[in-house]
C-alpha cells in the first residue's frame, strides 16, 4: 500500500473524496467536527468529500494529522463510489466483525438480508425505505445526520411527497394509505403498476392470493402516497404509459386495479 499527502501532486477525484469520507466516519467525526479540527468550514469538507473542491497542501497535512494516512494510491483504480450510508455502514460492520461477529449474524440482528447489506455498503443504494434506516439505527446506534439527510433527499418527490421502497412479501411493510405503487422483479424491472384510493395494503392483500405474486416476478415494491383521487389515477396512467410493456403484468392483462363497486379499495 502506498499513501500520499501532497495535494499539489495529485488529482483530487471522487475516489480520494470517498477515502476522506471513510476515514472521517472511521473516527466517528461529523463534517463539522473535522472542519473545526482542521481549521476550515464544514462546507469545505463536504466539497472535498464530493470531489468538488481540493484541499491545499497544508490542509491535506492537517487532515492526515487528524485522520492518519487515508489516501491509498494502490486502491484508487477500483475504489467504488459509496454513499454516506455506504461508508458509515461499512465502518460499523467492520467494527462488529473485529468484535467477532460475521455478516450473517449482523444481518439477522438488523432484520435485513445479507445481499441488502452488501448493496447498501457498496452501491449507490441510499435506503429509500425509511424502515431500513430504522432497523440499522436500532442495531448500530444513532445514524449520522448527513446519512439521514441523504436518504430523505433520495425519497423526495417535490409536491408529491416521498417515494419509498417496501418489501411486498412482508405484510408489516405494506403501505397503509392511498396512493400509487410499483412492483419490481428480482432484476428491479417494473412488473406491475397499481393504485388504491383507500389503502395500498388492501390491494396488496388481494395480490398476495394471485399466482403471479411471488419471487422472482415480484421481489420489491415502491410507493408514493396521494390523497387526491384524480391525481392517483393520473400518476398510475402516466407510469403505465411511460413503462409500457415493461410492466409485464399490466401489459398482459393478468390483473388491473379497477375499482369494483362495493370492493374495499
Amino acid at each position: 500500500m502506498s499513501t500520499s499527502t501532497d495535494a499539489q501532486q495529485m488529482e483530487w477525484n471522487t475516489p480520494r473524496g470517498a477515502q476522506l469520507k471513510q476515514a472521517r466516519l472511521a473516527k466517528d467525526l461529523t463534517q463539522d467536527a473535522l472542519a473545526k479540527l482542521v481549521g476550515t468550514l464544514q462546507h469545505n469538507i463536504s466539497l472535498w468529500e464530493n470531489a468538488k473542491g481540493t484541499p491545499s497542501e497544508e490542509q491535506l497535512k492537517m487532515l492526515t494529522e487528524q485522520l492518519g494516512p487515508f489516501i491509498d494510491e494502490d486502491d484508487m483504480e477500483d475504489a467504488p463510489h459509496r454513499t454516506e450510508l455506504g461508508l458509515w455502514l461499512k465502518h460499523q460492520i467492520e467494527t462488529k466483525k473485529e468484535a467477532g461477529e460475521n455478516l450473517q449474524t449482523i444481518a439477522a440482528a438488523c432484520g435485513l438480508s445479507v445481499p441488502t447489506l452488501y448493496s447498501l455498503m457498496n452501491s449507490e443504494n441510499v435506503a429509500r425505505q425509511k424502515g431500513t434506516l430504522d432497523k440499522l439505527q436500532r442495531y448500530f446506534g444513532l445514524i449520522p445526520k448527513e446519512v439521514q439527510e441523504e436518504a430523505t433527499a433520495a425519497r423526495a418527490l417535490g409536491a408529491l411527497g416521498e417515494y419509498s421502497l417496501f418489501n411486498p412479501h412482508n405484510e408489516e411493510e405494506w403501505p397503509p394509505g392511498p396512493g400509487v405503487y410499483v412492483l419490481y422483479d428480482t432484476y428491479r424491472r417494473p412488473t406491475y403498476i397499481g393504485k388504491s384510493r383507500k389503502s395500498i395494503s388492501g390491494r396488496l392483500k388481494d395480490h398476495s392470493t394471485r399466482f403471479w405474486f411471488r419471487r422472482p416476478l415480484v421481489e420489491e415494491g415502491a410507493f408514493v402516497f396521494a390523497n387526491d383521487e384524480k391525481l392517483i389515477g393520473d400518476i398510475e396512467d402516466l407510469l403505465i404509459k411511460v413503462m409500457g410493456s415493461l410492466a409485464v403484468i399490466n401489459d398482459r392483462g393478468t390483473l388491473r386495479d379497477e375499482c369494483v363497486p362495493g370492493e374495499a379499495d
